[in-house]
């Protein structure tokens, strides 16, 4: 049974229509075959299935399944500690790290992603929601500032950020 509906389908082919171009993403899993105590991977199938489901909607996702157990260098590489893992690799050399099932709120989130790292670093060709509006409260009439305080920074920046599924 698919996890994405046939009517969701037809939205997100839309959507990741606005892909500028390929976009590299990791899977690391587990192999969940063989039950091992303190090697379970709970999310991790459903993971799977989704980013595949995902890459069937758009040429432009090259979506990539990875054992961490069997790839710990690779994984260890992009700071992968976790099973489920999907990494979003950038265009802009930047990756973004999807720690567990990006369902939920983080499905959105993840789609998103995807679009953004198709783009070459600093075009900003694609807005979001609100964004560019000019109107107060949407993020759009600070944006260049924020962009160029940002490249001030001079060095690499791990940002992480956290939630709780709902």
């Amino acid at each position: 049974m698919a996890l994405i509906r046939p009517e969701e389908r037809k939205i997100l082919q839309e959507r990741l229509q606005g892909m500028a171009g390929p976009v590299d993403v990791d899977v690391f899993t587990r192999d969940t075959r063989l039950f091992v105590p303190g090697r379970e991977c709970p999310g991790c199938e459903e993971t799977v299935r989704l980013m595949q489901e995902l890459a069937e909607l758009s040429p432009s996702l090259r979506v990539r399944i990875r054992d961490i157990d069997r790839e710990s260098a690779g994984a260890q590489e992009m700071g992968v500690e976790r099973a489920p893992t999907v990494v979003v690799h950038g265009r802009a050399g930047g990756r973004v790290r999807f720690v567990g099932p990006p369902v939920g709120y983080e499905f959105a989130t993840l789609v998103e992603t995807l679009v953004e790292a198709s783009h070459p670093a600093g075009t900003g060709d694609e807005p979001g929601p609100g964004q560019g509006t000019g109107e107060p409260g949407t993020g759009g009439d600070g944006q260049a500032e924020a962009l160029a305080y940002l490249g001030q920074v001079g060095r690499p920046v791990h940002l992480r950020v956290f939630f709780t599924p709902t």
